[in-house]
C-alpha cells in the first residue's frame, strides 16, 4: 500500500514523527509502529475478505462454492453414491426443513459439519485447519491487491502524479489469479469437510451398540449373564378342599 501511495513505510514513519528527530530515527519506534500498523491492517482486511468471500467470489466462481449442493444431487456426470446423496439430503433437511436450501444455507451446513468433524476427529481437524488457513491467507492477499488500486488512484488525484500503470496491472491481474486460487482451495476444503463428515457418521453408525441398563450405564461384556427366572408353581384349593396344582 505504501508503494501504491507513492511512498515507503520508513518515510511514512518519519513524517508521523517529524517533530522529534529521536523518535523518527529510532529502530524501536519503527518496529513498534510497524507492528501496530500490521495489527490495524489485519482488522481492516478481515471484514473486507469476509465480504468478498460471501458476496463477490460466489458470483465470480459459482461452481467452486456449490460443492455441497452438487454432492446432494446427481448431474449425470459425476457424483456421490446414492446412499451418500440420500445421507446429505437427510442431514440438510434436518437443519433447514423440507424446503429447498439456498446457496448460503448450503455453506452454513458445511461450516456446521466442519465444527462437528473438529469435535470427532483430531487428525481431520488439523488437516482441515491447514486448508482453512490457506484459503483465508489467499483471501487476505487479494484484498491487499484490490485496495492497492484505489490507493494509487487517490494518490494520483491528490498529488497530481500519474498513476502507476504497472502496479495497477499487477494488482488487477494478481487479484484474478489469487482469488481463483482461493476459490479452488475453498472448494477442496468443502469436499474434505463433506467426505470426513460422511465417513465419521457412517463409522459411528456401524459401531456395535454397547448394552446398557435402565439407568443408561454400560454393562460390561465380561460380566456373567443373569440367571433365568424359574417358574413358580401356584397352588389352588379345589371344591372338596383338596389342593390342586
Amino acid at each position: 500500500w505504501s508503494i501504491a501511495a507513492g511512498t515507503t513505510f520508513a518515510a511514512f514513519v518519519t513524517n508521523v514523527y517529524a517533530g522529534s528527530t529521536t523518535l523518527s530515527q529510532s529502530v524501536v519506534v519503527l518496529v513498534a509502529t510497524l507492528l501496530l500498523a500490521a495489527y490495524l491492517i489485519g482488522h481492516i482486511i478481515s471484514p473486507i475478505s469476509s465480504f468478498f468471500h460471501s458476496r463477490i467470489l460466489p458470483y465470480l466462481f459459482p461452481s467452486y462454492f456449490a460443492v455441497l449442493a452438487d454432492a446432494a444431487r446427481y448431474d449425470g456426470k459425476r457424483g456421490y453414491p446414492p446412499a451418500a446423496r440420500a445421507f446429505f439430503q437427510n442431514q440438510i433437511h434436518r437443519l433447514f426443513g423440507e424446503t429447498t436450501p439456498t446457496p448460503n444455507q448450503y455453506r452454513q451446513a458445511t461450516y456446521l459439519w466442519y465444527d462437528s468433524v473438529r469435535m470427532d476427529s483430531e487428525s481431520a481437524a488439523v488437516l482441515l485447519g491447514k486448508m482453512r488457513a490457506e484459503y483465508r491467507m489467499l483471501e487476505g492477499l487479494y484484498v491487499v491487491l484490490v485496495i492497492a488500486i484505489p490507493i494509487n488512484l487517490t494518490s494520483w488525484l491528490i498529488t497530481g502524479h500519474g498513476p502507476d500503470l504497472l502496479l495497477l496491472c499487477l494488482a488487477a491481474g494478481g487479484f484474478v489469479v489469487v482469488s481463483w486460487s482461493a476459490a479452488r482451495t475453498f472448494r477442496t476444503f468443502q469436499r474434505a469437510v463433506i467426505d470426513q463428515f460422511y465417513l465419521l457418521n457412517n463409522d459411528q453408525a456401524a459401531r456395535p451398540k454397547v448394552p446398557s441398563d435402565r439407568g443408561g450405564k454400560a454393562i460390561s461384556q465380561d460380566a456373567p449373564a443373569p440367571e433365568p427366572l424359574t417358574s413358580v408353581s401356584h397352588e389352588t384349593t379345589g371344591p372338596d378342599g383338596d389342593k390342586a396344582r
